[in-house]
């Protein structure tokens, strides 16, 4: 039985051709190949929608997929209720589609699937804690900045998010050229436990999500 995952970031026709993913597809394969190893490839498949808004459209898909006794899960984040997501409307708006497009599908909201927040909030709480430094660096680096804010009257400076608090982190390690180009390209090399624990505790709610369909 295969198993359909939908992600929210999407993935371009071009990037397919160059088997070249987001770093959220590469998350969710290296994750699933961590907890069973033995998983062949052909027993799953991720797909990007492209958004949250877009995953109606994939009805049919998720249909056809029903019919083939094969589960469909949906991972998304979660955001927070200031940009019109949060837990409860989250959840609330993809039972809708469960109810009234009557598409076939369980849950996921990233982080932990029961606090706000999105796919980096989970990276932060799994960096290697021998590695944690370049976080606190980081921070020195966006205090300095609202510092500087201040003293230039307000909205001189714009304050990095936590995308690219991730990004710095990852990008940070002395690699080959190769390597880093992939890196670059959204291939965080989650497998690496020099960069990331895929153990930590922090992953239960994800790792029990995930074993019961796999």
């Amino acid at each position: 039985m295969k198993l359909h995952i939908y992600i929210e970031s999407g993935i371009s026709e071009e990037r397919k051709a160059r088997r070249q993913y987001t770093n959220e597809w590469y998350f969710v394969r290296d994750y699933m190949k961590h907890l069973c190893p033995d998983l062949d490839d052909s027993e799953f498949e991720i797909v990007g929608v492209g958004g949250k808004d877009k995953l109606p459209m994939f009805d049919n898909q998720m249909a056809d997929a029903k019919r083939a006794n094969e589960s469909n899960l949906v991972i998304f984040d979660c955001d927070n209720a200031a940009i019109g997501g949060g837990l409860d409307n989250r959840a609330r708006w993809l039972e809708g589609l469960k109810s009234s497009a009557g598409m076939d599908f369980d849950y996921f909201l990233f982080p932990n699937n029961k606090d706000d927040g999105a796919f980096e909030d989970l990276l932060l709480h799994i960096v290697n804690p021998k590695h944690a430094g370049i976080l606190d660096c980081f921070s020195k680096y966006e205090n300095c900045l609202v510092s500087r804010n201040d003293q230039m009257g307000g909205g001189c400076y714009v304050l990095p998010n936590l995308k690219a608090k991730i990004y710095t982190y990852i990008t940070s390690f002395n690699r080959i050229k190769s390597k880093n180009d992939e890196i670059k390209s959204g291939n965080w090399d989650f497998s690496n436990s020099e960069y990331w624990d895929l153990d930590n505790e922090y992953l239960a709610p994800l790792k029990q999500f995930l074993l019961w369909f796999i």
